[in-house]
Formats: structure tokens, C-alpha cells, sequence
């Protein structure tokens, strides 16, 4: 069986999804009213087979349709709209589950990232505007085994690359796409470590334990 990919409507999708982005950021909470239709758009997106970049665009705005929410729900000039913190909680809880799920699964780096960007957000709002999506315990643990779970696939990842390269004639270079892949590793790794610093920032001493717990012997190869 011969399956035909449309390169063309893959990329309207992904210039529609990157423009429903830029459009939540530009108008932040004013934005409440298209939320829900974005939502609609972009969950299912998220396990788009034929397009690493359009789940990723569909993750990042995913985020931003809910920081747009946050911020409706504390702007007192925007109370008309009704936004509330428990609405933000609810379109977490729709959110995070499909996020977390596509994540795991994921293999594009470029996807990852993005999915992994998405969280930081919902992280740094919880900080700052204290929604309830991502505290407590078992929270913590969650995202925690998350970024466990991308540091593991990162040392498979060096591991595969180094039998490689051991395989290789002493002067012959990795190609483009080898150093390509090299560099989005490193967004991914550094976006990590900024998912870590958040927690840091969140959870205090819990978040000290279970990084040592969970991720210091990740972590290690890097210092």
C-alpha cells in the first residue's frame, strides 16, 4: 500500500497553527474568547504522524491558549469575561494529560522541545498566579520523571552516536545532520535544566530531593 503526504496542506497547517500562536501572544488575555476553538484545533494535532513541527506548534499553543486564560482570569479589567482561576484549572486538566502522553512517545527533538517549553510555561504561571495545575507532590513528581524520562533517551541517544563514530575511519566527519541533531540536543538538554530551575523555584526543598532522588545521576555527565 502507498501512502501520498500532501507537503503542501502539512505546511498550511503548520503556518495556521504558528499564526493562532502568535496571535494568543500578541493579544494575551484579550485572547479568552478564541481559546476554546484553539483547543479544539490543536489537541488533536499533538499525535500528528506526518509532522514533527506542526505537533510542536500545536504544543506552544496549546501553552499559550492557556496563559492566556491565566492572565484573563487575574486581570480585574477583563472580569466581565468571567474568566476564573477555576477555568484555568479545568483547561489545564484538559491540557497536561494529552501533553504528557505525546511527549513520552515522542521522538523528534524539535517536538520535544516544544512540548517541553509548553510545560515550563504552565510551571512558571503556576509560580507567578498560583492556578493549582501543577503543585504538590505527586505534581512534582510528574514533571520530574518527564524531564527523567527525555535525560534517558538523551544518554541512549550519545550512546548510539559513540558506537558510531567508533565504527568510523579516524578522519571522517559527522555530516550536517549529524551536527544539526547535535545542536537540538543541546536546546533540549538546556530547556531541561530551565524545567528544573522552575521547579526550584516552585517547590523549594521538596523539589531539592527529588532532583537528587530522580535526576542528579543524569545530571552528573554534564559537570
Amino acid at each position: 500500500m502507498r501512502l501520498r503526504i500532501n507537503a503542501s496542506q502539512m505546511d498550511e497547517k503548520l503556518l495556521c497553527l504558528e499564526a493562532l500562536y502568535s496571535y494568543a501572544v500578541a493579544m494575551g488575555a484579550s485572547f479568552l474568547p478564541a481559546v476554546r476553538p484553539l483547543v479544539e484545533a490543536c489537541l488533536p494535532v499533538l499525535t500528528y504522524r506526518w509532522s514533527d513541527k506542526a505537533r510542536g506548534a500545536a504544543a506552544m499553543a496549546l501553552s499559550e491558549a492557556y496563559k492566556c486564560t491565566v492572565l484573563a482570569a487575574a486581570d480585574e479589567s477583563a472580569a466581565s469575561t468571567g474568566a476564573t482561576k477555576a477555568h484555568a484549572l479545568e483547561l489545564s486538566g484538559v491540557l497536561l494529560k494529552p501533553l504528557t502522553e505525546q511527549l513520552n512517545k515522542e521522538d523528534s527533538l524539535e517536538a520535544i522541545d516544544s512540548f517541553l517549553e509548553a510545560f515550563k510555561q504552565v510551571l512558571t504561571l503556576e509560580r507567578t498566579h498560583k492556578v493549582g495545575a501543577l503543585e504538590g507532590g505527586a505534581a512534582l513528581n510528574g514533571t520530574v520523571q518527564l524531564i527523567k524520562t527525555q535525560l534517558q533517551k538523551d544518554e541512549k541517544r550519545l550512546k548510539a552516536r559513540a558506537a558510531e563514530e567508533a565504527e568510523r575511519d579516524e578522519d571522517e566527519e559527522g555530516s550536517e545532520e549529524e551536527e544539526a541533531e547535535k545542536e537540538q540536543e543541546a536546546e533540549v538538554l538546556l530547556t531541561c535544566i530551565h524545567l528544573m530551575a522552575e521547579l526550584l523555584k516552585l517547590h523549594g526543598a521538596s523539589a531539592v530531593t527529588a532532583i537528587e532522588a530522580q535526576l542528579l545521576s543524569h545530571v552528573q555527565p554534564w559537570l
